[in-house]
């Protein structure tokens, strides 16, 4: 059975549903990076270049963009992706259409670099399987929880 995807830049009312349906790992994430995850979440959306939306079936399933960092000669960008439970019920549509979104940021900022918790084993994985390399996890963000950091240099 088919399903009908959509990618198209997220709105505000996409970044509210998906403050109101986040994953948990994905919310326990920012909460111990950032502590506040909606201020984190339109900080991040504000910074970024770009901020785009999956939709699977009419429903929001993730939110991702990439975000320049500043002083380093406009070469090195921070990507994220939050999702929904929507996402886990579909991971055929993040792994099918990933490879193709990894290449639009690495075509404009050819070091990517972030940090994932070390609790997010699932988003680990993923991130491996996208080539990123994956630091070991040292305290991080306003808990101080085991963060790795994920990179990948073009």
């Amino acid at each position: 059975m088919a399903v009908d995807v959509e990618f198209r830049p997220a709105t505000q009312e996409d970044l509210l549903h998906l403050l109101r349906n986040m994953r948990q790992a994905d919310w326990d994430e920012v909460e111990a990076a950032a502590g506040d995850v909606r201020a984190a979440l339109l900080d991040s959306a504000r910074a970024s270049l770009w901020v785009d939306a999956c939709v699977i079936d009419g429903e929001l399933a993730c939110v991702f963009g990439v975000a320049p960092l500043r002083g380093l000669l406009g070469k090195q960008a921070a990507p994220w992706m939050l999702g929904t439970p929507w996402i886990d019920k579909n991971p055929s549509v993040l792994i099918t259409e990933s490879r193709k979104y990894l290449a639009r940021m690495v075509g404009q900022y050819p070091h990517l670099i972030n940090c994932v918790d070390a609790r997010n084993k699932r988003s680990i994985r993923w991130l491996k399987w996208l080539g990123f390399t994956i630091h070991p996890a040292e305290p991080y963000g306003e808990a101080q929880l085991p963060f790795h950091l994920f990179e990948m240099k073009v």
